[in-house]
């Protein structure tokens, strides 16, 4: 599954995920304790070096942003709250 994770710094860090077509929310919104904690989650959810580079310029840049994740880990999937079943139309 191809999902959308959008983040940004509030204060400490809000997260959710999205599904491929951009516009259906497939998580809630999480707080995240810590950039380093965001970092790891994105890592051990399957975010691969090129999406963890345009990660790191949009932290410098914004404070915000998005980068996808192409198949994310089962074990991701748990941690960033993303629901197993994605609406039909959109798969």
């Amino acid at each position: 599954m191809r999902i959308l994770v959008n983040f940004q710094d509030t204060n400490g860090w809000t997260v959710h995920c999205l599904a491929e077509d951009c516009q259906t929310c497939i998580s809630p919104l999480l707080d995240v304790a810590s950039l380093e904690t965001l970092r790891r989650l994105l890592r051990r959810a399957g975010t691969d070096e090129d999406e963890m580079q345009h990660f790191e310029h949009c932290i410098r840049t914004w404070g915000k942003g998005s980068v996808w994740i192409d198949n994310v880990t089962e074990e991701g999937a748990h941690f960033l709250g993303v629901h197993q079943t994605v609406p039909e139309q959109i798969r």
